[in-house]
């Protein structure tokens, strides 16, 4: 299934949506999961599941960890989960 496609079917947020959900409190769980050869941020908040997109409006994926624990400690994020499945 492509990104595009496993958008359309599933929801996804960008990151201004994320920074906001994170400053109000709302977010459950955050969950890096393989995606593609790549990791994806998977954020769980109310009774939704949802990716974190990019700005083409597709699964927004990242090369390195480190890259990801970095910025969602910048947004005061500091547990995350990893989900290696």
């Amino acid at each position: 299934m492509t990104r595009r496609a496993l958008l359309r079917e599933l929801d996804s947020i960008d990151e201004s949506t994320l920074r906001a959900l994170l400053a109000a409190d709302s977010i459950r769980e955050v969950v890096i999961v393989r995606h593609e050869g790549a990791y994806a941020v998977k954020v769980k908040f109310g009774n939704k599941d949802v990716y974190l997109s990019s700005r083409r409006n597709e699964i927004r994926t990242y090369k390195s960890l480190d890259t990801i624990a970095k910025q969602f400690r910048e947004m005061g994020r500091l547990i995350i989960t990893l989900d290696l499945n």
